[in-house]
């Protein structure tokens, strides 16, 4: 909140009011280049780490030595993916950086690439005094498979700070730890709504069906939009229909989060009748980031099953009709006759489009690969929000054919 300044005269006011606007003017571009610069030269790095492509090595060296810390450390978790060996002297350097964000990637990287003796480093950073280490350590650390997983279940049963508590119960979740159960049963009941949301979904990842009374219980008494948005995402996962009403009903909700927990969980049910609204709400001018995504989720939930569906059919057409199947068939949603990819796609290409800002995150949601080449393209664009979006994308569906424009991408902004 803005501090009213009082007692002091008018004509100062103006003087720094005035200065204050010259200084912004004069250094506002400036800072908002370099950040921008940063942002895109720093998802290029991440998501060259993450395809692991050899190609990728000497851009990963030279990141290494950014000023920024968090290209630093994607060049260091990147190196640890490439499996070279060479990288092993710079790693060790790194874990002196003055960073502690680099210093844990680049420990990690070091165990990935066979230097087991760091191991010791990262048990001593899981319980280190500073919460922040601690939860930092534990999210790199879930890369290293299963060797720190009763470390972690150990540290969750005396961790009092709720983000490192959250960043365990989603690190055990995801290995689907059932020796941590027990624990994740009793963070279903946290007073931190974040505790409580991760530990849903980590329920739901173990499939532990002995949890659903729980979670039925939590979902008829709890108030928060995003512990009973988890719940309905795990009771669904869990094949759990009971509340398939309030499911449908809550697609009515104003609260974006539980709109879209719905369009997920009634994909999750097989619930194809839900597939006209998701189409609908995803293309709808006016709407949120977030009820974008869940349709794009929900949709890609449901692609199977619609394929499936569509290939019965068409079976029974060749019985019936002696119409030839096609062995390559393509599958993609339509709406008003279009391409459900196309259009989302094209949307890339318009700034004024209404999916312009959102088409990154609904490609991404909707996992279909035949938007990778238009994703490619806008690295390559003057909107460098956009391209740093376009890199994180393509990093997660780790394509081996961005590299060459992702090292294009850090050498223009990142040098």
């Amino acid at each position: 909140m803005r501090k009213k300044i009082i007692l002091i005269s008018v004509l100062i006011i103006v003087i720094l009011a005035v200065t204050a606007v010259k200084t912004n003017l004069n250094n506002k571009p400036k800072v908002e280049n370099r950040y921008s610069n940063m942002l895109v030269a720093g998802k290029a790095v991440e998501a060259l780490g993450r395809i692991g492509s050899l190609r990728a090595y000497d851009v990963l060296i030279k990141a290494a030595a950014s000023k920024d810390y968090f290209v630093r450390a994607y060049a260091a978790q990147g190196l640890g993916k490439l499996s070279d060996t060479r990288s092993i002297p710079l790693l060790q350097k790194l874990t002196s950086d003055n960073n502690y964000y680099v210093r844990v990637c680049a420990a990690v990287s070091l165990v990935q690439l066979g230097q087991a003796e760091v191991k010791i480093m990262l048990f001593s950073l899981l319980q280190d005094d500073r919460p922040i280490i601690r939860s930092i350590t534990v999210g790199e650390v879930g890369k290293l498979g299963k060797d720190f997983l009763f470390a972690l279940t150990e540290l969750l049963s005396k961790e009092q700070d709720s983000a490192v508590r959250v960043n365990i119960i989603e690190q055990l979740g995801n290995y689907q730890f059932n020796p941590a159960l027990s624990l994740l049963r009793a963070a279903l009941k946290d007073e931190n709504a974040g505790v409580r949301s991760v530990a849903c979904s980590a329920i739901a990842q173990i499939r532990d069906n002995e949890s659903i009374p729980q979670l039925l219980k939590i979902l008829d008494s709890e108030d928060n939009p995003s512990v009973r948005a988890a719940v309905k995402n795990s009771l669904s996962q869990l094949n759990d229909n009971s509340r398939l009403e309030l499911f449908w009903k809550e697609l009515d909700e104003k609260n974006t989060l539980l709109k879209a927990s719905s369009f997920t969980s009634l994909a999750n049910l097989g619930e194809v009748g839900i597939l006209p609204i998701l189409l609908e709400e995803l293309v709808a001018p006016v709407n949120s980031t977030i009820v974008r995504i869940g349709a794009a989720r929900a949709l890609d939930i449901l692609r199977p099953r619609v394929v499936r569906l569509l290939s019965s059919a068409l079976e029974e057409a060749e019985i019936l009709y002696k119409v030839p199947l096609c062995d390559n068939l393509q599958f993609d949603y339509q709406i008003g006759g279009s391409d459900l990819m196309l259009l989302v796609t094209q949307a890339l290409n318009e700034k004024k489009h209404y999916l312009y800002n959102d088409a990154p995150f609904i490609l991404s949601a909707l996992n279909n690969r035949i938007a990778l080449p238009a994703l490619r393209e806008t690295l390559l664009k003057d909107d460098q929000e956009l391209a740093a979006l376009a890199a994180f994308v393509l990093g997660n569906f780790e394509d081996q054919d961005a590299v060459d424009e992702l090292i294009e991408v850090f050498y223009k902004y990142g040098m």
